[in-house]
C-alpha cells in the first residue's frame, strides 16, 4: 500500500462531484440525528421484511443489497432461471429514500425485464403502478405512517405486486 500511495491518509469524506439532494461535506456535528434515526429505521425494517419474503418464498433470491447511487435496498427473486444471471427473469423488491424517482421515501416492485403495467389489477389503496421513467409498482411511505400494522401492510404490497409481475412475466 505505501509503494503505490493508497494509504488511509488519502481518505477523504468530501467526493469530487455532487450528488443530487444529498448535503456534502457538512460536519457531523450538523447531521439531523432524527433524520438518521428514521432513515436507519426504515433500512432495518426493510430488510426484516426483505428476509421474511425471502423464507417464504419457493423462488430463488438474491442476497439483500444497498445500491450506493440512489441507496436503493434491494432484494431480487428469480422466476426464471436460465443459467446465466444476465439473462434470468426475476422481480426486484426495493425501497428508496426517496429521489429521482419519487420525493419521498418508498417501496417499490419492478420485474426484469420489464413488464407492461397498465393491465395489472389494482395495487393496495395509497400504492400505484409506476408508467414514468420506469415501469413498476410504488408504496409511499405517507401512505403507511398512519396504518397501527405497517409490516403487515408493506409485505403484503411487496407480496401482491410481485405475484401480479410474476405471473406477468410468466404469462
Amino acid at each position: 500500500m505505501d509503494s503505490l500511495d493508497l494509504g488511509h491518509q488519502h481518505l477523504s469524506l468530501k467526493i469530487p462531484y455532487k450528488v443530487k439532494g444529498l448535503h456534502q461535506n457538512l460536519p457531523f456535528d450538523r447531521v439531523d440525528l432524527d433524520l438518521l434515526t428514521h432513515l436507519g429505521a426504515y433500512y432495518h425494517n426493510t430488510f426484516i421484511l426483505f428476509r421474511d419474503f425471502r423464507s417464504q418464498s419457493g423462488d430463488a433470491t438474491s442476497e439483500i443489497r444497498i445500491w450506493p447511487q440512489f441507496l436503493n435496498q434491494t432484494i431480487n427473486i428469480i422466476v426464471k432461471d436460465t443459467g446465466d444471471e444476465h439473462l434470468d427473469t426475476y422481480v426486484i423488491l426495493g425501497y428508496m429514500p426517496g429521489g429521482v424517482y419519487a420525493k419521498e421515501p418508498c417501496f417499490y416492485a419492478q420485474s426484469r425485464p420489464h413488464t407492461e403495467v397498465a393491465a395489472l389489477k389494482p395495487l393496495p389503496k395509497g400504492a400505484y403502478w409506476n408508467q414514468t421513467d420506469w415501469t413498476g409498482a410504488l408504496l409511499p411511505i405517507s401512505t403507511v405512517w398512519h396504518l397501527e400494522d405497517q409490516q403487515s401492510f408493506v409485505f403484503s404490497f411487496y407480496k401482491n405486486a410481485f405475484e401480479q409481475l410474476k405471473k406477468a412475466l410468466l404469462g
